[in-house]
């Protein structure tokens, strides 16, 4: 079955039902195909029709076991690009994070597919978080890859989900934490940041992680790859690049906890203060030459 934008934006328009000249089983193998297209458009309209009827908007609604095999199937073809050089597998990758994101948020009310395979996916995307080699943003004439920021949406939804565990939890962090100390050859500079803090944010909400959990993972931002202080690494340009990112990172998630303290979850107030005040703490001993110094 071939998809056009037109197609795609008049089931939008009709609330997300399909024509009855359409057949579902087809339009969602297209729909999988279009998530891989090069054209923007065709692949974005996918995204947003296949995400809303995975929330059972429109007719013909997906069953759980229709949830659970193009689950598997996305993250099946997702690990099979997994760390390939940079080119256009990645969009198929970014944009099935999304769709995998889609499957486990519409079951955190319902909670009807299996715990292992929520944490069986949670733990290709980590997998592919780590080995992404991709990490444009933004494309001329393609569109969004932003594969790493499509991932940690992904990562996020499964902090809300029962499933995952505190030692699920800690692997998040730290992959995430892992990747953003690597030496680099840019900065992320399309809000990568902001949507890396979503997933941290979800595991200090969800109440199973202590500050003794957390400090050491602050901690880890501390020194540079090299083991060297991170005022030392200014003159080389991949560490610079590494720096610069890292704390855009940690100043947004600052911020983010500044804004959101009053959102609730199952942490208490005083340990989210204490976060964020070793947050805090962590941002002055990365810059600390600057910060003592007197203005």
């Amino acid at each position: 079955m071939q998809l056009t934008a037109e197609l795609l934006q008049s089931i939008e328009d009709n609330q997300f039902h399909l024509p009855d000249a359409v057949e579902p089983t087809a339009f969602t193998e297209a729909l999988i195909e279009g998530l891989a297209s090069i054209d923007p458009d065709i692949r974005e309209r996918c995204y947003t029709v296949f995400g809303y009827r995975l929330w059972g908007k429109g007719n013909h609604p997906y069953t759980a076991a229709q949830r659970l095999e193009y689950g598997q199937r996305l993250c099946s073809q997702v690990q099979a690009t997994c760390g390939s050089v940079p080119g256009d597998s990645v969009f198929f990758r970014a944009f099935a994070a999304l769709i995998l994101a889609e499957i486990v948020g519409a079951d955190l009310e319902q909670q009807q597919l299996p715990p292992h395979i929520i944490r069986q996916w949670m733990q290709t995307v980590l997998a592919c978080f780590t080995a992404e080699q991709d990490l444009r943003g933004y494309v001329a004439e393609k569109g969004w890859a932003h594969a790493l920021a499509h991932m940690a949406d992904f990562l996020y939804v499964c902090t809300l989900h029962p499933a995952i565990t505190r030692d699920d939890l800690l692997q998040i962090l730290n992959t995430i934490q892992q990747k953003l100390a690597v030496p680099r050859q840019h900065a992320l500079v399309y809000q990568e940041d902001e949507r890396l803090c979503r997933p941290v944010l979800g595991a200090v909400k969800s109440g199973k992680l202590s500050m003794e959990d957390l400090s050491p993972w602050l901690a880890g931002f501390v020194p540079a790859a090299n083991g060297a202080a991170w005022s030392e690494t200014m003159q080389q340009p991949a560490l610079a690049y590494t720096r610069h990112t890292l704390v855009c990172f940690l100043r947004s998630l600052y911020l983010q906890m500044q804004w959101r303290k009053k959102e609730g979850g199952a942490v208490d107030p005083e340990s989210w203060q204490a976060f964020q005040q070793a947050l805090a703490d962590t941002l002055q001993e990365i810059d600390r030459n600057l910060y003592e110094r007197p203005l």
